[in-house]
């Protein structure tokens, strides 16, 4: 099993977490759909919530085939951009890794 780089080893261990997606879809038209979506942590409440918003556009729909078009917007808490992109002092102290502090935003699109 491969342990990564060790340059990473610094950085201390990931901790799991289960999570709970909550997802919704709002039907615009036949064609057009809205999406919303929470990803919630039920353990390690702390690393902090991702939202996402998607729109969806129905291109084709035939008897064996399907094209869709889909936009998707993702959010993200404080708490979650540090927990996945944020560097803590200590672990800029262990790993030389710059110190970066995570803040809420788009996370992609």
């Amino acid at each position: 099993m491969n342990s990564g780089s060790a340059s990473l080893l610094g950085g201390g261990d990931i901790l799991l977490s289960v999570t709970g997606d909550l997802a919704l879809a709002i039907p615009v038209t036949e064609q057009l759909s809205l999406a919303l979506q929470a990803e919630l942590p039920l353990t390690n409440r702390d690393y902090g919530n991702l939202y996402k918003l998607g729109l969806n556009l129905s291109l084709l729909d035939a008897s064996k085939d399907q094209v869709d078009l889909e936009l998707l917007l993702s959010y993200a808490d404080a708490a979650y951009a540090q927990t996945n992109y944020g560097v803590t002092l200590v672990q800029h102290v262990r790993s030389g890794y710059p110190r970066y502090l995570g803040k809420a935003g788009v996370a992609s699109c």
